[in-house]
């Protein structure tokens, strides 16, 4: 009988929904659904009230889990569901249905991150800079424990003060992480550990020690660690804690815990090199002596080329229409254009400015004339053809980065159409693109980028062309190129690293050094082979030049009075700096003949 009321009640309002008593009913019924979210909202918030139930919008279904940690909140309506079902719940049935159907949004993740924003599930004490790292976590067991501990939001917070890049929040994410694994191997294996803080006791220092081994997968058998770059970044990591920790106990006026963290300190700097960094380093070194495979010279030319042609193509396209899709793709290819010829760090080119290119520098006769006429023919011809932009590279360097004409062309038709592309105009980046829901400043990723285009361009190895692999083999070019410790000082200015690290890391020794050169050598010393004459560094010219030398030398400090007596064995005669010059010529003469 009432099941059959309700049917006659239903069919009654859709039959009536013009009626003032319906529409009324309706209203009051969306009102009270409202209210009801809104009441459970507050409730699962309040530990007052909950008491550690959480209340969800839809009934649970007994064949799935029933823990709170699988409901996640609806950033618009407020309602609780489950972590698969929100994305649907947001496009179908949210009554505010703020994304529309055709609308791409797969893979951006950003219905979850901005859920972890508007729960706001971490530490009272945990900045703003952090909160935005927080938001993109993914939520699990590790991250829910490392939220809530309140020295690893201090370092959390000291962490996002200091990088405030672009990219800085990856970094901090994995710092984070590292942190909360290792934590976690602690609390196993001494379970009188409850946080990070009370870790810090010179009687647990052994304990420690375990539990990095198990976070980089040690093995004792081999004495090797699967992951050597952890062990080393987690004991770093341990030592800056430690220290911040010392500073907060200052603050709170608590001598007794800085003497324990002190003395744990002390003990760590002892100990910890032989027990941990030794092994590390040196399976570190043994990854490094891999063969590394730089990109041919036909790869980059079928890049380059495979560039210039799409790009001209959308250039043509942009130039009568505006398509942002066509605006992204020329974005890109301009983006990977300039990194591949200057040669520059994936980062340093995805964080140039739009003031740098706006105050880029030219050479002609307009711009200094003094400088351009003392230049020959060609090289005028070469100065009109580039400019100059002066950009923010690895710590703090001023790095240039050169432009073509076309470059330049491409440039500023993309800089057109940016308020048509929809950009902030807080973001002040070159190659800025369209905001997404929870970040106002984006910018193209040119490491995607770049593999993406290698591998479109029909590339015979395109896994080879990175940015790193690109700067390497234009420091092992430079070598054919017989450069002067000048102009091999001028290529590493312009690369934005210093000279040592030039030669040691991204210089790679080539086979033909190695083998043709240093093998005659070798061959030279045993006697087995006989050096042409011709083949000699120093000329009979450059010996006369020598002889020269030590004669104006000789004229210019005087010859010694004969006259002058021996001394004897027990006073030896003191060496005055005419002496000193006149054995030093002496020395690089002989020097010169051999």
């Amino acid at each position: 009988m009432v099941v059959a009321m309700f049917t006659m009640l239903k069919i009654r309002l859709r039959s009536n929904q013009s009626d003032s008593d319906v529409l009324y009913l309706g209203i009051q019924t969306a009102i009270l659904n409202i209210r009801c979210i809104a009441g459970l909202s507050m409730w699962n918030k309040d530990n007052k009230l909950n008491k550690r139930e959480l209340i969800p919008c839809r009934r649970v279904n007994p064949k799935f889990s029933n823990d709170a940690s699988c409901k996640k909140t609806c950033p618009y309506c407020e309602g609780y569901y489950s972590k698969s079902s929100l994305r649907f719940h947001v496009r179908y049935k949210c009554p505010r249905r703020p994304i529309a159907k055709n609308e791409k949004t797969k893979g951006q993740r950003f219905i979850t991150a901005l859920a972890t924003k508007d729960e706001a599930r971490y530490h009272e004490s945990a900045s703003k800079g952090l909160q935005k790292v927080y938001k993109r976590f993914r939520d699990d067991p590790l991250v829910r424990s490392l939220k809530f501990d309140w020295l690893i939001t201090v370092y959390g917070n000291k962490l996002s003060a200091k990088h405030t890049k672009l990219k800085s929040p990856d970094m901090i994410r994995g710092r984070l992480r590292l942190i909360a694994r290792f934590l976690h191997e602690m609390k196993s294996i001494e379970p009188i550990v409850t946080d990070l803080a009370t870790m810090y006791h010179p009687k647990y220092f052994d304990r420690i020690v375990e539990a990095i081994q198990a976070v980089a997968r040690f093995d004792e058998e081999e004495n090797q660690y699967g992951a050597p770059c952890t062990a080393t970044s987690c004991v770093t990591a341990i030592k800056q804690i430690g220290v911040m920790l010392v500073s907060e106990y200052i603050k709170r006026d608590d001598q007794e815990n800085q003497r324990l963290t002190e003395n744990f300190l002390r003990v760590m700097e002892t100990d910890i090199h032989s027990m941990i960094n030794k092994t590390a380093n040196e399976n570190q070194s043994a990854l490094r002596r891999r063969v590394i495979t730089l990109p041919t010279i036909n790869d980059l030319q079928l890049l380059n080329n495979y560039i210039q042609s799409e790009s001209n193509e959308c250039y043509n396209q942009l130039s009568k229409s505006f398509d942002y899709g066509k605006w992204l793709y020329l974005l890109k290819l301009t983006m990977i254009s300039i990194l591949v010829f200057n040669r520059k760090r994936v980062g340093d080119t995805e964080d140039i400015l739009l003031e740098d290119f706006t105050c880029r520098e030219k050479l002609n006769e307009n711009t200094n004339q003094e400088l351009f006429a003392s230049l020959s023919s060609e090289a005028k011809q070469i100065a009109r053809c580039y400019s100059r932009m002066k950009v923010r590279g690895k710590k703090n360097r001023t790095v240039p980065v050169l432009l073509n004409q076309r470059m330049e062309e491409m440039l500023n038709l993309l800089i057109s159409h940016r308020e048509d592309a929809g950009i902030h105009q807080k973001n002040k980046y070159l190659f800025a693109i369209h905001p997404s829901p929870i970040e106002e400043i984006v910018v193209v990723n040119a490491g995607a980028a770049l593999k993406k285009f290698a591998k479109c361009c029909g590339a015979e190895n395109p896994a080879n062309i990175n940015g790193t692999n690109l700067r390497k083999q234009l420091a092992t070019i430079c070598v054919s190129l017989k450069l002067d410790d000048t102009e091999v000082a001028d290529v590493a200015d312009f690369m934005g690293h210093a000279e040592l690290v030039h030669r040691d890391i991204y210089r790679q020794n080539t086979i033909d050094r190695q083998v043709v050169k240093m093998s005659q050598w070798l061959e030279t010393a045993l006697g087995n082979v006989a050096i042409d004459p011709t083949e000699r560094n120093l000329s009979d010219h450059n010996q006369q030049k020598a002889k020269e030398l030590l004669e104006r030398l000789q004229n210019a400090i005087g010859e010694e009075n004969c006259s002058d007596e021996i001394p004897s064995e027990a006073t030896p005669k003191p060496k005055n700096s005419a002496d000193v010059k006149k054995k030093s010529a002496h020395a690089h003469l002989q020097r010169s003949k051999a």
